[in-house]
């Protein structure tokens, strides 16, 4: 049987999105990108992956928004507490609903691919598992856990490298995966090259 898989995806403030990004594009521009990214991420999942759940946990009403119109559920956060403390959050809630499996997807990831993400979640099963996509700069672009709350949020600089740690110490079955249509993220000037041009406003003078 299938196990039931709750798919979170964390978005900060829009306004406050790809700062480091500001050397080349205008306030307007970053939160266009991120906007954008975040509702192909979103409409992606729900074409490709009907059968799991998702859940948007956000500060942002506007995110918010787009997602309850598009029928997907929301955590709305009272503030912005980090990225790790929102995923603690919704840990807690796949928890409480029973849910077998957890996947952390980033809504900047640039351009995911069905196969990729299909790779992953077939490696889903009910022993007590993590399995990671490493982004190009050391951090987790996906992670599924089995279940939810196996581990505590460590996502942030090296977070790849701090998973496999804390994993190892746990005693808790590790995987890598290379998946490259999911290891590509948003983050610096040199992944520009990637992205669409009606994604990105307003170029920085």
């Amino acid at each position: 049987m299938m196990p039931r898989i709750n798919i979170v995806i964390p978005v900060k403030s829009f306004q406050l999105a790809k700062s480091r990004l500001s050397p080349v594009l205008t306030s307007l521009s970053r939160q266009r990108l991120m906007q954008n990214l975040f509702l192909n991420n979103l409409l992606f999942l729900q074409k490709h992956f009907p059968l799991c759940h998702l859940l948007v946990v956000t500060p942002d009403k506007v995110a918010a928004q787009w997602s309850r119109e598009r029928d997907v559920t929301v955590l709305l956060e009272d503030q912005c507490d980090g990225l790790n403390a929102a995923i603690e959050k919704a840990t807690r809630w796949s928890v409480e609903r029973n849910f077998d499996t957890q996947v952390v997807f980033f809504a900047d990831i640039a351009r995911p691919q069905p196969c990729d993400l299909n790779q992953l979640l077939s490696r889903a099963g009910p022993s007590n598992c993590l399995l990671a996509v490493p982004a190009m700069d050391g951090g987790t672009n996906v992670l599924l856990s089995t279940p939810p709350s196996i581990t505590p949020a460590i996502f942030g600089e090296n977070s790849y490298r701090r998973l496999q740690v804390h994993a190892e110490k746990h005693h808790i079955e590790f995987n890598g995966l290379n998946l490259p249509s999911l290891a590509l993220d948003v983050d610096r000037p040199s992944d520009l090259s990637v992205v669409r041009a009606d994604q990105v406003w307003e170029v920085a003078s």
